[in-house]
């Protein structure tokens, strides 16, 4: 487990490492990020969040009556909220908060170099009512002022005004009046929008909830740039609210007023009827005093008159009411005219809480709403009830009435000794007294509406006014530069993660490092060699880079041979051509021959030789090829020694090109040069053919004691490392290393070989 954590962190280190050489692009697009960020918090105006806290009250809230039937199996509650939040943020409520705060107009100071929206500007504007209604785009002007002129510019149309001695622009080419208060200077922006746009938009900026299931209490919020104008429109939004509920519950009041003073002037009429007629009789009888011949009847009569008054008062005032629930449209009913029927108050209450709802469903949704019809369906069926109940406890009235008639004129036959004319005066006195009575009945029930008209109590409590928070909701400049960073760190890593995914070719030894799965050691690295530098190691250069790299290689190469040969046998190749295998074993050649060994150098790539171009040298007709195709041939007269000052070193060119090099190679001929020149030769340096080209590497691989694969920057694919690593799984390669050619290197050294 260890190893395996210690692999994963060698790998991240490694993949850290890869990003971090690009370090120049991160911190640039850092910078610019950065800067971006800056910018945008600069001139993006800063939105605030500002909230307020209402509840809604109900009836019962307010009332000292007791609680009925419906309200205990209702738990007591009958607040719908969501009605509630919805009227909040119906139109007409809206349109009330516009108008009130003239929301439509916008000002803005184009004097700096940030525009900026203000509540109002340092004159006033008087917009005409008749185009700010019935516009349907936004009205833009441009007012330009100065010591002495104000320009007024639309899109359309601009004219200067002398600002002298009229401070008063009234003009019938714009719609407004501007009246300047004082002298002033700067170029400012006038913005007429249309009623519904902005009321649309307070719609959809205006946020309406409850806090709780189970709570009354209603949250409103808005986000806007100018906080003070956002608390203003949340409270202006809850006097708005509050006042159309108090006149929902003023017009039921309202209904009984005037439905009292309807009954109040028939009654009156009826009354001065009365008080003739009774005059017109004392005065035709010549009646100035009477007296009762019996106390007893009269107490009886007097029970029974006031008994016949109750129920004519009932009477009449369910007739009235009766006739005027039938002569009306959807409207809402007087309550608490003093009828004694518990039946018909609840059924009127129930129909006024139903009108009322209709109503505020009217305001917000249009007349073939289902809801609405709904609604009038229900209304209706309320109506029809009211009105048969009505008609029931009106027949009710009238047979209790017979019976206390029937019985009044019992006793009145009883008093037999009443004359005629006294009979008549109290039947006359009885009318007046029951017409007195229901008058001062009325005037009683008119002085309580009225008193509950002036004290309609408020349909919401403010738990909260409007408060808006000191830090912006936006921009946060924190959570701007985290993500400035972010996107600056992530567009260069996501540009460094491709053009590492599509980089086939190895670009350093570190890339090298990061390929996984590969066994096959990395010996050395070869220096770049840049125009005009000598491709062989030689006296001069043998201090160089080149020439401390290819003995570093040598040293490295000490701990793979195998270490009961006198001789090793070292075959360099590579996988394409142009890596520089030909110029490693050249050089590889000559580090050994500097360092006291007896070394041969063959160049066996009989498609391609370049050996005799590495060293200089014109080519030689014989060669590696005379030697397989005639085992008789003797090698020996093939040596040539390139280089005079390196005696130990020999080379065997590859010869005239034979039509058929690889059946040659296989023939067994070079085996058995190889086992002869052993004898004479401490390394046999083999240049063979590309891999990927032909086979002839691998042919002869078993007669080697090293394989070495030359890899070059910016030329071998990733894929050809991969490809020696199957050959070598496949035990096509016995003992095979790696070179990385064309590094950029130091004098600095670390490589090693590692089991």
């Amino acid at each position: 487990m260890s190893e395996i954590s210690n692999n994963e962190v060698v790998k991240l280190k490694q993949e850290f490492f890869k990003y971090l050489a690009h370090w120049k692009y991160f911190l640039f697009s850092t910078l610019i990020t950065f800067f971006l960020a800056i910018l945008f918090l600069v001139f993006t105006p800063k939105k605030y969040a500002s909230q307020a806290k209402v509840k809604i009250l109900s009836e019962k809230e307010y009332a000292f009556s007791l609680p009925s039937v419906n309200d205990i199996f209702s738990g007591g509650n009958q607040l719908n909220l969501e009605n509630e939040m919805e009227i909040m943020k119906s139109y007409p409520i809206l349109l009330a908060v516009v108008e009130r705060l003239d929301l439509n107009v916008e000002y803005f100071d184009h004097t700096n170099l940030v525009p900026s929206k203000t509540e109002k500007l340092p004159f006033e504007v008087l917009v005409d009512d008749s185009i700010r209604y019935f516009i349907s785009n936004p009205l833009i002007y441009e007012i330009t002022i100065d010591d002495s002129k104000l320009t007024l510019e639309s899109d359309d149309l601009q004219k200067t005004y002398n600002l002298n001695k009229n401070k008063q622009i009234i003009s019938g080419e714009f719609p407004f009046v501007l009246k300047l208060n004082n002298s002033i200077e700067g170029k400012f922006k006038l913005i007429i929008n249309p009623v519904k746009q902005i009321i649309q938009s307070l719609k959809e900026s205006i946020a309406v909830k409850t806090t709780g299931k189970q709570s009354d209490i209603i949250s409103l919020s808005l986000q806007g740039h100018n906080p003070r104008m956002s608390e203003l429109i949340l409270n202006t939004l809850i006097d708005e609210f509050n006042k159309d509920g108090i006149k929902d519950r003023q017009l039921i009041q309202k209904r009984t007023i005037d439905f009292v003073n309807g009954r109040y002037s028939i009654l009156s009429s009826e009354l001065e009827t009365i008080e003739l007629q009774k005059q017109e009789y004392l005065s035709e009888n010549d009646l100035i005093n009477l007296e009762y011949n019996s106390v007893i009847n009269l107490e009886l009569n007097s029970k029974s008159s006031q008994e016949l008054f109750e129920i004519e008062k009932q009477s009449s005032l369910a007739k009235g009411l009766l006739s005027d629930l039938e002569n009306s449209e959807i409207d809402l009913i007087p309550a608490n005219i003093g009828l004694q029927n518990s039946d018909v108050n609840l059924l009127i209450n129930d129909y006024n809480t139903l009108v009322l709802e209709r109503n505020k469903l009217v305001m917000s949704a249009g007349s073939n709403n289902p809801t609405l019809i709904q609604s009038n369906v229900i209304i209706d069926g309320s109506k029809n009830n009211i009105i048969a109940s009505l008609n029931s406890y009106i027949k009710q009235l009238e047979g209790v009435k017979t019976q206390l008639s029937s019985r009044s004129e019992i006793v009145s036959s009883s008093v037999s000794s009443l004359p005629e004319n006294e009979k008549i005066l109290r039947s006359i006195n009885r009318s007046q007294m029951l017409k007195e009575q229901l008058y001062l009945f009325l005037l009683q029930k008119k002085e309580e509406a009225e008193v509950s008209y002036a004290i309609t109590a408020p349909s919401v409590k403010v738990v909260e006014y409007a408060i808006s928070g000191d830090d912006p909701i936006s921009p946060r400049p924190k959570l701007v530069l985290l993500y400035a960073l972010l996107f600056g760190l992530f567009v260069p890593f996501v540009t460094v993660y491709f053009f590492l995914l599509f980089q086939t070719k190895i670009k350093d030894k570190k890339d090298f490092d990061s390929l996984e799965d590969i066994n096959i050691p990395l010996v050395a690295e070869v220096p770049m060699i840049t125009e005009g530098e000598d491709l062989l190691i030689n006296e001069e250069n043998r201090r160089s880079t080149l020439g401390e790299s290819f003995r570093l290689f040598t040293s490295n190469l000490n701990f793979i041979q195998k270490a009961d040969n006198k001789s090793n046998v070292i075959l360099v190749s590579s996988a394409n051509q142009g890596e520089g295998k030909t110029f490693c074993s050249a050089n590889l050649a000559i580090t050994y021959s500097s360092l006291g060994k007896k070394v041969l150098l063959i160049g066996a790539d009989l498609y391609n030789p370049q050996v005799h171009n590495t060293f200089n040298v014109v080519s030689s007709e014989e060669g590696l090829s005379n030697v397989l195709i005639d085992k008789t041939f003797d090698w020996r007269k093939a040596i040539t020694n390139p280089l005079k000052n390196q005696k130990d070193l020999d080379v065997l060119m590859s010869g005239a090109l034979p039509p058929n090099p690889t059946k040659l190679i296989i023939n067994g001929n070079l085996d058995v040069m190889l086992e002869d020149a052993k004898k004479v030769y401490d390394y046999i340096i083999i240049d063979c053919p590309p891999v990927r080209l032909v086979s002839d590497t691998v042919n002869i691989s078993h007669l080697s004691d090293m394989q070495i694969f030359v890899t070059r920057i910016d030329v071998t694919e990733k894929e050809d490392v991969y490809m020696i690593q199957k050959a070598f799984d496949e035990r096509k390669y016995s003992n095979p290393a790696i070179l990385l050619n064309g590094c950029t290197l130091s004098l600095k050294y670390n490589y090693g070989y590692t089991e």
